[in-house]
């Protein structure tokens, strides 16, 4: 009877330090937010392997608080090529993704979002962790708030990674379950599987190729439908796959020809007459240029592409994309109409 008379006290005391350690966690991350001078400030007062340490904290509301501190220093660029690197918390927060708080989850995931964006080393032990898997997992969740950050960091791992990470990426996040992303119930959901998309097919024709060989035929099925006005998909899902598009024909012939083998042309040509949106007009010139991007030795691939395009009207439109008052689309256009002009009508 004493000693749980001795115990009581002793467990109430250390409810209320967890609270009050709870509580200035939160209090700092909330001031570290929004605030650059606030994050500074917060390095320099040389706390962050506390607040690391506080990342492992038995009570979850701990945890859950040293995650949105984290988090918020992740937004200050000198804290990501600095302290946060020196922490190792890396390998925390992969681990923290599987917590059971949703509250630790999703700050560990949109915590990982801004590190892979910056640092291979990041993308690295996320892979190593087996932590990719798990994001990918997560993509699945009822949770809208974890869906997206999961999806967001699978975003950032894509751009500009190596092709292991890409092929890794892939094999983790099957190509059924990137389709239910594609059309989730949350656009901004949709906007990041989209940009995954678009990362994905950058840099080269191998990466092309394989997000091809993973996706099939669908995948510019699914760009078709982003870009179909009758869908109404918002702007920035249009724009991202205007550019997954680009990106694809900066591919191959093949890459090229099945891009022109569907409705993909007809909907650039809608897109390069919106004139609602400056953007969306130079995402779609962008399309234009890279499909006649001009060959050491064009053959008549290249001239049947030239010669379909100027059927649809793609020509005369870019030509009066010459008087269009934004100076980035006018920039465009002359490009695209130069190219157009090294392949005559009729040739082929």
């Amino acid at each position: 009877a004493a000693a749980a008379a001795t115990a009581a006290p002793a467990a109430r005391a250390a409810g209320l330090a967890a609270h009050l350690h709870e509580g200035v966690l939160r209090a700092l991350g909330n001031l570290c937010l929004t605030r650059n001078d606030g994050r500074r400030q917060l390095i320099e007062a040389k706390v962050l392997k506390h607040i690391v340490r506080s990342l492992e904290h038995p009570c979850e509301g701990v945890r859950a608080a040293a995650a949105v501190c984290v988090m918020a220093l992740s937004r200050s660029i000198p804290a990501l090529r600095s302290s946060l690197l020196e922490a190792e918390v890396a390998e925390v927060l992969c681990r923290l993704l599987s917590d059971a708080c949703v509250d630790v989850q999703v700050n560990a995931a949109a915590t990982l979002c801004n590190l892979v964006l910056e640092f291979s080393s990041v993308k690295e032990a996320v892979l190593a962790q087996g932590a990719l898997s798990t994001l990918a997992e997560l993509t699945g969740s009822m949770i809208g708030v974890l869906r997206l950050h999961s999806c967001w960091a699978l975003r950032n791992l894509a751009y500009k990674s190596s092709g292991e990470v890409r092929r890794t990426l892939m094999r983790g996040l099957p190509w059924p379950t990137m389709r239910a992303l594609l059309g989730d119930a949350d656009t901004e959901v949709q906007e990041q599987a989209v940009c995954t998309l678009r990362n994905l097919c950058m840099d080269s024709e191998a990466h092309i190729g394989a997000v091809l060989e993973w996706a099939g035929a669908d995948l510019l099925a699914c760009l078709e439908e982003k870009l179909d006005p009758s869908r109404g998909a918002p702007e920035p899902i249009a724009q991202h796959a205007l550019y997954a598009v680009a990106n694809v024909l900066t591919g191959s012939d093949d890459h090229k020809d099945a891009v022109m083998a569907s409705n993909l042309p007809a909907l650039l040509v809608h897109h390069l007459r919106c004139p609602a949106s400056p953007d969306l007009r130079v995402s779609a010139i962008w399309c234009i240029i890279n499909l006649t991007w001009p060959e050491a030795n064009p053959g008549p691939a290249a001239a049947a592409r030239l010669r379909k395009l100027r059927e649809l009207g793609v020509e005369d439109t870019l030509k009066a994309l010459l008087e269009d008052r934004n100076m980035n689309v006018k920039e465009r256009a002359k490009t695209a109409i130069a190219q157009f002009g090294s392949v005559p009508p009729g040739a082929g």
